[in-house]
């Protein structure tokens, strides 16, 4: 498995489950850059309508699989 940068980096929360338990649960880079405050899996992020594009990629990409 490979090293993530996270130097710079803009936060990243990842959450892997499997059977309704959480398997993977970690925060990558930073949730306030200039304050130096990390992220962790609870760090709540603004992301306004940019879900809506996430959403419709998935669903077209699991139409496109069959």
């Amino acid at each position: 498995m490979g090293v993530l940068q996270t130097e710079g980096c803009v936060g990243l929360s990842i959450s892997i489950m499997a059977d309704d338990s959480v398997i993977y649960s970690k925060g990558f880079g930073y949730a306030d850059y200039d304050r130096h405050i990390l992220t962790s899996p609870d760090t709540r992020y603004r992301i306004a309508s940019i879900s809506k594009h996430v959403s419709t990629m998935a669903i077209m990409t699991l139409y496109d699989d069959g």
